[in-house]
């Protein structure tokens, strides 16, 4: 096997490695528990940073009255009961943007407001292995390029 087709080879595997740790970062390879206290109006922490792709446990709980806990867009929606923990998910969120969190079950006048934010961040781990991918195949293709060329020039004997 020549030089360049041994250049290929090593591109390729580079390249698949690569690939490989793109899909396990793009599948939400990490899991996180976030707890959160349901109180009369409103959800501690309020606002949660999540990464794309990131799988999210929930565990809720609350100690004054009974209220609910719904994400919007999703079929999730559960009651928490006071002394109890209500575990939800495992939830993956894949759109960078704003999630809501509200409350579903009516537990007094501020009802209406007792929401709270999940932040969905870019992935960037996930862009820096498209980077790296692409990196790798566009130099690997230059090399193969310039060593090609480099076998059809003439050679003086």
């Amino acid at each position: 096997m020549g030089t360049s087709k041994w250049t290929l080879v090593l591109a390729i595997l580079l390249t698949l490695s690569s690939l490989s740790l793109l899909g396990s970062s793009a599948e939400g390879s990490h899991e996180r528990v976030i707890v959160i206290e349901a109180k009369q109006f409103t959800f501690e922490p309020s606002i949660i940073t999540v990464e794309a792709g990131e799988e999210v446990i929930f565990h809720v709980w609350t100690s004054d009255v009974t209220h609910g806990f719904y994400i919007d867009g999703t079929d999730i929606k559960e009651e928490v009961k006071p002394g109890e923990i209500v575990v939800v998910g495992p939830i993956t969120f894949d759109k960078p943007g704003k999630v809501k969190i509200r409350c579903s079950v009516t537990c007094g006048p501020l009802h209406p407001f007792m929401t709270a934010d999940v932040v969905v961040e870019p992935n960037y781990t996930f862009y820096g292995f498209v980077a790296l991918t692409l990196v790798v195949a566009g130099a690997t293709l230059v090399y193969i390029n310039r060593s090609y060329k480099k076998s059809e020039e003439p050679t003086e004997e």
